[in-house]
């Protein structure tokens, strides 16, 4: 079990992280919810990442930072709240 990585995702479940995913993945796919990430970012994914969230006005109790993933507790609430803004911006463009 451990060599598949089983036992961490138990571990992830319990904590009550339903979601995973990796920085630049996550900046990669949600990059033009931000000003601060859209259209240039020079930095590392996990800042571009930090910026998304708190452009995006989830509260900071539904996610968590890891060493390479953000862990979100509740995926509802993220896709919701970043497809909100991503129709508002398209009202400005």
């Amino acid at each position: 079990m451990r060599y598949l990585a089983l036992l961490e995702n138990v571990k992830v479940r319990r904590a009550g992280f339903a979601y995973r995913q990796l920085y630049e993945k996550f900046y990669m796919r949600y990059r033009v919810c931000s000003n601060r990430t859209w259209p240039n970012f020079h930095g590392n994914p996990r800042d571009a990442t930090a910026f998304i969230l708190e452009d995006s006005c989830i509260d900071p109790g539904q996610f968590n930072y890891g060493t390479s993933k953000i862990f979100i507790r509740q995926p509802e609430i993220v896709r919701s709240s970043l497809s909100l803004l991503l129709s508002l911006l398209a009202n400005f463009m």
